[in-house]
């Protein structure tokens, strides 16, 4: 099977962090924004940088902040997105504590847990990695103006329940990506009535299996599905790009 169908295979079955996911597909619905209408894209779970330095390449003269808190990660996200003037850093979404990094089982991937989520640290610890809020990320880097936020960050996305601040955040965001992890990343009725906060300024669609040769699809939800994992956008009312 050659690249092109195994990450069509791997879309198809609802993989993600793909480079042809990204690349091929627009997985994010990033393409309609105009070049020089984003000020700020932040990247949270960049991984090796492919979202990032997609987005770039849609729109050169925003600024791109990526964080990653795998280190292996961030060492190619360096290489790799730092050549495209992307801000890479090694950090975490959490809850501004050092957390522990710890493999999952298939060992594909990986989870990073505060102390009080010491009985799923490893039996063997690798390291430690910083983090941080997203209120306190947006104040650190400064961010304003018209901005766009992605977070796929393998269950850190439960930390925004906690963070009052990012509500107001969100709600003033051109789009808000985030990826669902259902269990470690907070249960469907939680992440309901968190979405329903949003319903005067954002739409709130899900990334369907379907898809045409151009595109991923996109359908209007109420919240989260059964799914284990999901992608959802919060897209800004009467936006088109511009």
């Amino acid at each position: 099977m050659g690249q092109g169908n195994r990450d069509e295979e791997l879309c198809r079955k609802g993989g993600n962090m793909n480079s042809g996911a990204i690349w091929t597909y627009d997985m994010y619905d990033w393409r309609k924004f105009y070049p020089d209408k984003i000020d700020y894209l932040l990247d949270i779970g960049g991984c090796v940088g492919a979202a990032s330095v997609f987005f770039k390449s849609i729109c050169p003269r925003a600024e791109v902040i990526a964080i990653e808190p795998c280190k292996e990660n961030y060492e190619l996200m360096k290489v790799a997105a730092g050549t495209w003037d992307v801000r890479c850093h090694n950090l975490a979404l959490g809850n501004g504590e050092k957390l522990c990094f710890g493999r999952m089982a298939s060992r594909m991937g990986h989870r990073f847990y505060t102390e009080a989520e010491k009985k799923w640290w490893p039996e063997e610890l690798e390291y430690f990695v910083e983090s941080d809020t997203l209120s306190e990320i947006f104040k650190h880097f400064k961010i304003k103006g018209r901005y766009v936020i992605k977070i796929d960050a393998e269950g850190g996305e439960r930390f925004i329940f906690d963070d009052k601040e990012c509500i107001e955040i969100v709600r003033n965001s051109a789009q808000f990506n985030i990826e669902l992890h259902k269990g470690f990343g907070g249960d469907r009725e939680k992440w309901r009535d968190w979405f329903s906060l949003f319903k005067d300024t954002h739409r709130l669609v899900h990334r369907t299996l379907e898809r045409n040769v151009a595109t991923s699809c996109f359908e209007d939800v109420e919240g989260p599905n059964t799914r284990w994992r999901g992608e959802y956008i919060l897209l800004r009312k009467g936006q088109d790009g511009g």
